[in-house]
């Protein structure tokens, strides 16, 4: 349902849609610059057009092109986009405009020159995006006196995984519901003896962080500030004091059959949805926006992969990884500002901070189609 679509704030919105899917159609009606912008390449296969041309690409190219700018889309594999972009700088042939989650990557090209100081042309987005990102979203894109991003921040916050039980199984051990790491590790024993045909702890082989990231965390502390601004909020927080005794024990349960033998090679997912589908697995971490999927499903009546919080940190906090305050990063290379091309890129990213083309755009609402959709 498009009108499902959870909406966030300003220019986060519309730059997440736009790196997951791009295309290009140019308009002559005026001398046009174009604009280069990473986008995502993840293999979908899409209705109408690919990745780098479809319908919603096309109406953002036709939204520009009055203003005189043109983009061109250039597709980076979702997995090790970092890495890739930095070969491509490195061979020139990188976009313009870039989206990381990595703030360490900005910082490091930032204080090496590579990247456009926002400073000059912040004033040329949207007056409501510019109120919004004050104070620590400013002062994260920033060093050396230098904004070097612009700060992608969600609108609300929601949980970032969630955790799945099977109930009925708690139950017919004659246990109480887990609430904390080690009750849920004796569960999890306990359904590996008593039910040898089930998935204690369900993995697949795609690659994520939903599977083991909040586990891991349950060993840490977010005590200390410095730690936090260290490791947060990307993927290194799994790097963070404490972690390693997190994938300890995830290798301990691999050893002994409580995570599948053969999860690696699950790399689409097919074992491990069919496990969930026939009511084989016992507990599982995954996407905290698919509750509902998750907890009304199976073959057979009277079991339910059932919502639970059974990982305390170290703190004893149910801390649950979700958006950070910032969760992305905008940046732009400085051979773009060099070549004449900011005026366009600055129409571009003004057009995307402004919140009601953020909400169209994401939505899409400019769509009949989409219209008459529930």
């Amino acid at each position: 349902m498009k009108k499902g679509i959870a909406i966030f704030c300003i220019l986060i919105v519309a730059m997440s849609a736009i790196f997951a899917q791009a295309a290009v159609e140019g308009s002559a009606s005026k001398e046009m610059t174009d604009v280069t912008v990473m986008v995502y390449e993840r293999g979908a296969t899409i209705a109408n057009g690919s990745t780098l041309d479809n319908n919603d690409t096309r109406w953002l190219n036709e939204q520009l092109a009055p203003k005189g700018v043109h983009l061109t889309f250039v597709g980076v594999p979702r997995s090790g986009a970092d890495a890739t972009i930095e070969t491509m700088i490195a061979a020139g042939t990188a976009p313009d405009v870039i989206v990381t989650n990595g703030r360490e990557r900005v910082m490091q090209y930032g204080s090496q020159g590579g990247l456009v100081d926002f400073t000059p042309y912040l004033d040329r987005l949207d007056p409501e995006y510019q109120e919004l990102i004050k104070g620590t979203p400013i002062n994260m894109c920033s060093i050396d006196g230098g904004l070097y991003a612009l700060p992608g921040m969600p609108g609300y916050f929601v949980r970032g995984h969630e955790q799945y039980i099977r109930k009925d199984l708690v139950e017919a051990l004659g246990m109480e519901m887990p609430d904390t790491r080690e009750e849920l590790i004796k569960f999890l024993y306990a359904v590996k003896e008593k039910y040898p045909d089930m998935i204690p702890y369900a993995f697949s082989g795609k690659i994520t962080d939903a599977c083991f990231f909040q586990f891991v965390l349950s060993y840490t502390s977010r005590a200390d500030e410095r730690t936090n601004f260290i490791y947060e909020p990307s993927f290194t927080n799994c790097l963070r004091p404490g972690a390693k005794e997190g994938f300890k024990q995830l290798n301990q349960f691999y050893l002994d059959g409580i995570i599948p033998a053969d999860f690696a090679l699950d790399v689409d997912e097919t074992k491990f949805n069919q496990a969930r589908a026939n009511g084989k697995v016992a507990f599982m971490l995954y996407n905290g926006t698919d509750t509902t999927d998750y907890t009304q499903f199976g073959l057979t009546d009277g079991f339910m992969l059932w919502p639970a919080n059974t990982l305390p940190n170290a703190d004893g906090d149910y801390v649950v990884p979700s958006s950070g305050s910032v969760n992305r990063y905008v940046y732009v290379l400085k051979s773009a500002e060099d070549a004449g091309k900011m005026d366009a890129i600055m129409e571009f990213l003004s057009f995307m901070s402004n919140e009601d083309n953020a909400n169209t755009f994401a939505n899409r609402l400019w769509s009949s189609e989409a219209a008459a959709l529930d």
